[in-house]
This record gives C-alpha cells, structure tokens and sequence, in this order.
C-alpha cells in the first residue's frame, strides 16, 4: 500500500493537477468569463 502510493499508483488519492483539471472542465459553462481568467491566472 505504501509503496503504491509512492509510486503513484494509489487512486485514493489526487494529484493536485489532476484536481485543478477536473474543476476547470467542469466549472468552464458554469462560471463567468472573468472568473475563470483570474482562475487561469491563479493556477500558472
């Protein structure tokens, strides 16, 4: 189990980046265009 989770192979657990695309998929027609610019921003 460690040794999965060291690797990366743990899916219990998400990478921040995985995450951040996740929420930019799904948020994209539900927030506004200025909101996600500063979200954009905020994540580079």
């Amino acid at each position: 189990m460690m040794k999965a989770r060291y690797l990366g192979a743990d899916d219990s657990f998400k990478k921040l980046s995985k995450l951040l695309d996740y929420h930019t998929k799904n948020m994209k027609n539900v927030l506004k265009y200025g909101t996600m610019k500063n979200y954009y921003t905020s994540i580079i």
